[in-house]
């Protein structure tokens, strides 16, 4: 894939394309406290024909140098590396805090987003969080603080054990977030959890997404209810939701064959979509 990056006031924000042929395109957006190679295995299994972007989201990864997360600022960081990159909608993967960004941009630019497969991520409103919960993640960094003085080690393969259900997965992940400091790890907790709620806080209005939508979550994944919500989610919005089975909160990395054969129906699904409201 082809290294790129966006210049922005606030730090520049990388990314990689790697080109395709067919007309597809898919932009893919990582979960909290990683960066864009936790979709490497995923893209050796998705047809090399389709047009992928995977982007390192600010202060994550490449991208570690940016000052000041916000999430409808990330997004529009997106939407311009996707203008300058694409010539027509992608579909658009948002995992975790990526898939919150995703819903993000989906609403602020929908002309952009033809389609949106959110993995293991909340809906992005206030009702999905109870005030309990909001305080809590405004402050979920703090409990990780007991690793300051510890290796990044130990911090790191903490977390990817929480996070993943299968050996192959802890230790993609662990590779993953080998890559920081203990600190910085705790850092991208901070601006993932406590940046969503002080994004909820400024919300006027409920996000509108307009564009086709489909759930999938890792049935072990035991990360902030999000099983539990995104069932709820499901529920009221009428829309799929696949449980990946064996699956921790990474579930691409679990199961990186089941995530890419997911996100090609969801991609079929979406282009017919498309072709049938073109022909209307």
């Amino acid at each position: 894939m082809e290294e790129k990056e966006l210049s922005t006031p606030y730090g520049a924000v990388a990314y990689r394309v790697r080109a395709g042929e067919d007309g597809r395109v898919v932009v893919l957006l990582h979960g909290r406290a990683a960066d864009a190679s936790q979709w490497d295995d995923v893209l050796s299994f998705l047809d090399a024909s389709s047009t992928i972007v995977t982007v390192d989201l600010p202060c994550h990864g490449a991208s570690r140098a940016y000052e000041g997360f916000l999430y409808d600022r990330t997004a529009d960081h997106v939407a311009d590396i996707m203008r300058r990159e694409l010539s027509m909608a992608a579909f658009v993967v948002g995992h975790s805090v990526g898939g919150s960004i995703a819903q993000v941009l989906a609403a602020r630019h929908p002309e952009l987003v033809a389609g949106l497969l959110i993995a293991d991520a909340a809906p992005v409103r206030r009702e999905a969080y109870s005030s309990f919960d909001r305080f809590a993640l405004k402050r979920s960094a703090s409990s990780l603080l007991v690793y300051e003085e510890r290796s990044v080690r130990g911090l790191a393969g903490g977390m990817a054990k929480e996070l993943t259900a299968t050996t192959v997965g802890r230790e993609r992940l662990h590779e993953v977030f080998a890559r920081s400091t203990a600190l910085e790890l705790c850092h991208l907790v901070s601006i993932a959890d406590g940046g969503l709620m002080r994004f909820l806080e400024r919300l006027d209005e409920p996000l509108s997404v307009a564009c086709p939508l489909s759930l999938v979550c890792g049935s072990r994944d035991k990360l902030n209810k999000i099983a539990r919500s995104m069932r709820a989610w499901a529920s009221q919005a009428n829309v799929s939701l696949r449980m990946l089975e064996g699956c921790g909160h990474f579930c691409m990395l679990d199961d990186p064959r089941a995530f890419a054969s997911l996100i090609e129906a969801c991609l079929s699904s979406a282009s017919l979509s498309l072709a049938t409201e073109r022909a209307s």
